[in-house]
């Protein structure tokens, strides 16, 4: 993200590392906003924030994410919390297995720790779990091919 706000940003024109992800937006305007995200609009229950404010990361200030990330596309699904990133693609015929890779050390996620680190795996894999339950997320069917 590059963003541009003179009278917010401590340190322009560094770098950040902290992990972000556009979920986050909500978070950090309502912050910069003093407004309080509300529970219930019109009387109608709504689907609480789930982002974190990135206005501590703007302001120069070294603060990691309290909770993880959580994706649900096709049939891909993903989690994100501190340095490990956990990954999943379906595939044809295959049961789809999980991938894990340590960010810090390897951004390109060319080194899969998935059988080194197996306690991780699960730890993960049970998050994303509860979350995708928590949002009703299901992976995409696959295509069948119609004859």
């Amino acid at each position: 993200m590059i963003a541009n706000w003179p009278a917010g940003i401590k340190n322009p024109g560094r770098v950040s590392g902290r992990v972000g992800h556009f979920i986050d937006f909500m978070a950090t305007f309502a912050e910069v906003g003093r407004a309080k995200y509300p529970a219930t609009f019109n009387g109608q229950k709504i689907t609480p924030l789930e982002g974190e404010s990135m206005l501590p990361a703007l302001q120069d200030k070294d603060v990691e994410r309290k909770k993880p990330l959580f994706w649900q596309w096709s049939r891909g699904k993903a989690v994100r919390k501190g340095k490990w990133k956990l990954v999943c693609w379906g595939s044809k015929g295959k049961t789809p297995a999980w991938e894990l890779y340590d960010m810090e050390k390897d951004r390109t996620e060319l080194n899969d720790l998935s059988k080194t680190r197996p306690e991780t795996v699960t730890e993960l894999a049970g998050l994303h779990a509860k979350w995708a339950a928590s949002v009703k997320s299901t992976p995409k069917p696959k295509k069948t091919k119609k004859k």
